[in-house]
């Protein structure tokens, strides 16, 4: 019996480790998303457009929270992509700025840096970002007002924080 659950936990353990370094974060293309983005259709984020686009939904939007000044509008929410990739978004304080949360499976650090260069090339305005030095954050070179990305470690993935206000 013991063996058994043994063999059971190792093979969920190795199954988790392979579909991890199996997982391949797309790369945005950048003139669709800017071209969707300014349709009429569309009012979401660039970012969750991307994993829209890019990876099959595992969850319809849950903990859902609508707006208390704009009327039928939902000001946050969380849903779940393939690869246990999971989308958080909270822009419900009237003042301030959006917050946004992403969470993906371990990859290299670096790949995940590119990706966040592009996503922002596919949404800045004239603001420019650059990485800080010895830190893990991609923010407006004069360290105003803009977007910034935070890149954070996490036991079994990586949490991207994005937060873009003044």
């Amino acid at each position: 019996m013991k063996i058994k659950i043994l063999y059971s936990i190792f093979f969920l353990f190795v199954s988790v480790v392979i579909t991890a370094q199996n997982f391949e974060l797309k790369d945005p293309d950048i003139i669709a998303l800017k071209e969707k983005a300014k349709s009429k259709d569309f009012s979401e984020e660039i970012v969750y457009l991307y994993f829209l686009e890019n990876y099959k939904p595992t969850s319809e939007k849950i903990k859902i929270k609508r707006s208390d000044y704009l009327e039928d509008s939902i000001c946050s929410f969380e849903q779940t992509f393939e690869n246990n990739i999971r989308y958080v978004v909270n822009n419900c304080d009237e003042e301030g700025g959006a917050t946004i949360n992403i969470f993906l499976p371990k990859i290299e650090k670096e790949k995940i840096k590119k990706w966040i260069e592009k996503i922002y090339s596919a949404e800045a305005g004239d603001v420019k970002n650059k990485w800080y030095s010895g830190k893990d954050i991609y923010g407006p070179e004069d360290k105003g007002a803009g977007c910034y990305y935070e890149i954070t470690p996490k036991q079994k993935e990586w949490s991207i924080s994005i937060f873009c206000g003044c």
